[in-house]
């Protein structure tokens, strides 16, 4: 089986898994990057077809995975 690396993320993506990460919600993630849940949601939705995965929780075990959270 080959590993495939997922593709880079962006800055913005990388503070929104982080908060995903410490089980922040939407609206937390936006109050704390100064946007709003809408645009948190986007990115998530962008984050989640990135790493071919379904759920939050699947996201951040990927992105743990890929050394993506630290």
């Amino acid at each position: 089986m080959t590993h495939v690396a997922p593709p880079a993320s962006t800055g913005r993506a990388l503070e929104i898994g982080h908060g995903i990460g410490r089980s922040e919600s939407h609206h937390g993630i936006g109050e704390h990057l100064r946007i709003g849940p809408p645009a948190v949601k986007h990115h998530l939705a962008s984050m989640v077809r990135r790493h071919d995965v379904r759920r939050r929780a699947e996201l951040v075990r990927s992105a743990s995975d890929s050394h993506l959270l630290g």
